[in-house]
């Protein structure tokens, strides 16, 4: 049985923990553990979550962005420990995206990642959220309000870093905190606050977040 987050008092909404290749393992024998690639990284990414088969990974694009914007697009793939030391390996140094965990399957997972391909800002302007970037998750989990969070994670459970010999860091809610989000009206995006904004001001991330690429997914 695969082991679930430890538990930790912290008082904060969402929880920054060390995890061992064990649970990272575990998870992974049990089919709960997914990368989410930045496609943009390697060219290899696309061929890379093809080869798994449909049953195993996807494009987070859909129809004519999906092949227009082949190479660039993040992808999700369900892995296993191995394959998870073999990205950590390939990958490393590189903001290529990071680890999922999730019971509720890749259909499930897919759905949830592409509500928030496409968000808007605090004015109300179309945005794409580079959700996948490494670099810009923190500042975006650490910034957001309890519902934030659960409209974010979803049946998501955690979001990991796993290093070359399968061991890492996660993120995580604080149990306390975990609670169906609110329900959002048909065709309404997610709305970055300030506090995003801001969060990822520090990170020097706005300019990238702000971009908008009229016709994406």
């Amino acid at each position: 049985m695969a082991e679930v987050p430890p538990e930790m008092d912290t008082g904060s909404p969402v929880i920054f923990a060390p995890v061992g290749a064990r649970a990272v393992a575990g998870w992974a024998a049990a089919g709960q553990l997914y990368a989410l690639i930045d496609g943009c990284v390697s060219p290899d990414v696309p061929g890379l979550v093809e080869a798994a088969g449909p049953q195993r990974g996807a494009c987070l694009y859909q129809g004519w962005a999906a092949v227009s914007y082949r190479d660039k697009a993040p992808y999700l793939l369900q892995v296993d420990a191995r394959m998870a030391e073999e990205i950590a390996r390939r990958f490393d140094g590189k903001p290529w995206g990071y680890f999922l965990l999730s019971s509720a399957g890749l259909k499930a997972v897919h759905r949830q990642l592409r509500r928030f391909i496409k968000v808007s800002s605090p004015e109300g302007e179309g945005w794409i959220f580079r959700f996948h970037d490494p670099r810009l998750l923190p500042a975006y989990l650490r910034s957001s309000t309890v519902d934030e969070l659960n409209a974010f994670f979803g049946p998501l459970q955690a979001f990991l870093t796993v290093d070359g010999k399968g061991s890492g860091h996660m993120a995580y809610r604080a149990p306390q905190i975990v609670r169906m989000p609110p329900r959002q009206p048909v065709g309404a995006r997610q709305r970055m606050s300030r506090a995003h904004v801001a969060a990822f001001r520090r990170r020097a991330g706005s300019d990238r977040l702000a971009e908008s690429f009229a016709g994406l997914p």
